[in-house]
């Protein structure tokens, strides 16, 4: 199981949409005040959380909802068929997620103009749900190559 190559690149998904807990997603500067946008919410530059700014896309969740269906896709190596069809209704969740962050970032420079002129500033953390789901793609692609790989040993018997 983890000598297969698309158990890699299953994990290295799973750790990309996770590293997105740890860093910033979008840096904000309003006038004097900075702020950091994360997956658990938008907060001072010092540290301190912005009480009254809620996130109305539930981030967190589904940075850990895709992670964690990566991680369990790995336990299908019996059954690559399903194995497939499943990776691919987590495009859907990750696409979800890319479009969430995007919504809460317009919404949060929204929220931030009515104090003056915001520079908004994308952090690579930002981008790390494409990069999951580019792994999720070359993992499907593996996937097919070895059932395909099968499929010949098969007929050759």
């Amino acid at each position: 199981m983890i000598q297969r190559i698309q158990t890699l690149f299953l994990l290295a998904a799973a750790a990309a949409v996770l590293l997105m807990f740890g860093f910033a997603l979008v840096e904000y500067r309003s006038g004097e005040m900075g702020f950091t946008l994360g997956l658990v919410g938008l907060s001072f530059a010092d540290g301190g959380r912005a009480e009254d700014v809620s996130l109305q896309m539930p981030l967190a969740a589904l940075a850990v909802a895709l992670a964690a269906m990566w991680v369990l896709l790995i336990f299908l190596f019996r059954n690559r068929q399903r194995q497939v069809r499943l990776i691919r209704y987590t495009y859907l969740v990750g696409a979800a997620l890319v479009v969430a962050e995007w919504i809460t970032h317009r919404s949060v420079v929204a929220y931030l103009k009515q104090g003056g002129a915001v520079d908004a500033m994308l952090q690579p953390a930002f981008f790390l749900p494409l990069a999951g789901l580019v792994l999720a793609y070359l993992a499907e692609r593996a996937i097919k190559k070895d059932d395909d790989l099968v499929r010949s040993a098969d007929r050759l018997r």
